[in-house]
Formats: C-alpha cells, sequence, structure tokens
C-alpha cells in the first residue's frame, strides 16, 4: 500500500508503518541496486538519500542500505489542511509532545513511529518522517536506565543498591530514586541487586519478541563452526521446545553482557581522574592504556548495549519527563546539578 496514493493513513491512531511502501519500497528493504533514479548518488553523512522533491529514505551505512526511515517533503502533503502551527495536531491528533529546534517545531507520535515537522520561520508543514526516526523527542529510555544502572554500580556498595537509609550522600539518593523510577516505568522489576540476574527481564519476553534475538544467534550459527554444531544439535534433539530452551538460556546471555559493559566502563573511566600528569611515567601509562582504548570497537560494543535495551523493552518506549514525575515517581531534583552546587 503506498503511502503517497494513501496518504490519509497518516491521520489514523492506529497506522502501522509496517504495512505501508513508499516508491514501492517498505521499511527493511534494501535500496543496493534499486532501479529508482535518486537525486542523490550517495547518502549523507546521517544516510540520508534523495529522491526527489517529495521523497526521501533514510539508510544504514553498510552496503545493503536497507531503509530505516521515510521522509515525504512538503509537497507530497499538499492533501492536509495546514496552514498555521494549531493545524498541525487538528490534522494529525494529539502528539505525545512537541519541541522548537532551529526554526522547525518536531511534533512527536511514537505509537505511529511518525514526527510531523512544521516550518515554523516560513509558516508551513514541512515533512512527515516515518520509522526508525532520526529526530527524537526528549525523553528517557531504557538505555537511560542502563546507563544510570551501571555508573550507580560503580559508586554504591551492592548491599546497598536495594537500601535507600543506607546511602548517605544526598545526590546518590536522587540517583537511587530515579533508578527506581525508571524500574517502575519499564517495568523491570523492584530490586537493583537482582535486576542483572536477567530472569525476571527475559520471562517477560513474548516468543515474538525473542524472534529478534533468535535471528542474531541462527546468524552467528552460520558464521561459527562450533556454534552450528551446537545449534543444530540442540534443534534436533529438543524441536519445537527449543526456543523455549533459548529463552531458558538468555539470562546467561543477559548476565555476561551486563558484566562486560560495567567491566568496560571501568576501563573507560581509567584516566579520567588525571588533572594534571607531571611525570614520565604517569604519562607513559596514560599513553599506553588509551591506545588500548582507541582500539576498542565502538560498533560492536554499541551492539551489545542495543541487544540489552531490546532485551528490557522491545516497544522502545520513551517517557517525557513530565510523565517519569507524575506517573512513576521520577524526583524533581536533577542529582548532577545537586552534586554541581552541593
Amino acid at each position: 500500500m503506498d503511502i503517497l496514493k494513501n496518504i490519509n493513513l497518516l491521520q489514523q491512531n492506529d497506522f502501522k508503518p509496517e504495512v505501508i511502501s513508499l516508491m514501492g519500497y517498505k521499511l527493511g528493504d534494501s535500496l543496493n541496486g534499486t532501479h529508482l533514479q535518486m537525486e542523490d548518488k550517495e547518502p549523507d553523512y546521517y544516510g540520508w538519500l534523495n529522491v526527489n522533491d517529495t521523497v526521501a529514505f533514510r539508510v544504514t551505512k553498510n552496503t545493503e542500505a536497507k531503509i530505516l526511515e521515510f521522509q515525504i517533503k512538503a509537497p507530497g502533503l499538499s492533501d492536509f489542511d495546514v496552514n498555521r502551527m494549531p493545524d498541525i495536531e487538528k490534522v494529525f491528533g494529539k502528539a505525545r509532545a512537541d519541541e522548537e529546534r532551529n526554526n522547525v517545531k518536531n511534533y512527536f507520535y511514537p505509537e505511529r513511529k511518525m514526527v510531523v515537522s512544521y516550518d515554523t520561520f516560513n509558516s508551513k508543514l514541512k515533512s512527515v518522517y516515518i520509522g526508525k526516526n532520526f529526530i527524537t523527542m526528549s525523553g528517557f529510555r531504557v538505555k537511560d536506565f542502563l546507563y544510570q544502572f551501571i555508573k550507580f554500580r560503580s559508586i554504591i556498595p551492592y548491599q546497598h543498591l536495594d537500601s535507600i537509609e543506607l546511602i548517605d550522600y544526598q545526590a546518590n539518593k536522587l540517583r537511587w530514586l530515579q533508578l527506581k523510577a525508571l524500574m517502575k516505568a519499564f517495568d523491570l522489576g523492584e530490586s537493583l541487586k537482582e535486576f542483572d540476574n536477567g530472569s525476571g527481564i527475559i520471562n517477560k519476553l513474548s516468543l515474538s519478541e525473542l524472534e529478534p534475538v533468535i535471528k542474531k544467534l541462527e546468524e552467528f550459527a552460520q558464521t561459527d563452526e562450533l556454534a552450528s554444531s551446537i545449534y543444530q544439535r540442540n534443534k534436533k534433539r529438543y524441536k519445537e521446545d527449543y526456543i523455549e530452551i533459548i529463552k531458558f538460556e538468555l539470562p546467561i546471555l543477559f548476565r555476561v553482557f551486563i558484566s562486560f559493559i560495567e567491566k568496560l566502563e571501568g576501563f573507560y573511566n581509567e584516566n579520567k581522574g588525571w588533572l594534571e600528569a607531571g611525570s614520565i611515567t604517569v604519562l607513559y601509562s596514560i599513553n599506553k592504556t588509551s591506545e588500548i582504548q582507541k582500539g576498542i570497537d565502538d560498533e560492536k560494543v554499541q551492539e551489545i548495549k542495543d541487544l540489552l535495551c531490546y532485551l528490557m523493552d522491545p516497544q522502545d518506549r520513551i517517557f517525557t519527563k513530565d510523565e517519569m514525575i507524575t506517573l512513576f515517581g521520577y524526583p524533581k531534583e536533577d542529582a548532577d546539578e545537586y552534586e554541581k552546587w552541593y
């Protein structure tokens, strides 16, 4: 179903990006070897390829060039009666949030994976973006919990993790309250001590939510002889129960990845404590360890973080700060700001 021929679908609250196409392509399709005549021969730094004055695709930065996002520009949106800013929500419905940046006001519809952009300087509808949105609204995702959790664990003793009374410093009390609110928002359990066990996280996932993870494991099995042997043996042995066996084993992967990221963050921070080095031996140690740090493949590290975040929240939900405060008890006072002044 081509969205340009059915543009009014964008107004529906139950709009599903995965069922529509644009110029014959769906989200996730590869543009490698495309028949389309493009304005751009190569994607720009952010992966955008302009097809014409109406359509652009954002693609992955590899030879497959898989489509991550559609952009429908103003000429393709002429059916919508938008002449001023308030018309946006009259036409597309109430947005989850809106934010203005650089003379463009963006209206966010995360349930539809859609962002509507309005040009405030020229007072006109600019674009609609559909898919894995490059423009994101300010808010909290599960990756924020992961980052804060790992940082918190590095400064708070394990035995104190579940008791705010045992935490002395006010800034850390605020961080504890932030983590507990994020756990509530993303349904990650109630115990910071038990979070990285992984069992509670994995058990709540449906089989359909596990499919992308299973696919990654199967792809790995095709590239590694030992993994392939184990995969084929277990699949033959457990047959239709094989997926349940993988689900049973996934908490191990979760624990290993959390532990690895924790150690890696400590390694990254190894040289951050030096304000000034007046010793040749100190400079030498910093130089050598920094060389190793630079050799770490950041893309592969990000793959691990992305998989952890997917397991924690397959829907990739986002909550505004107001929602976090009102619905989940997120503290209004910022821990980093408190630490700065006190």
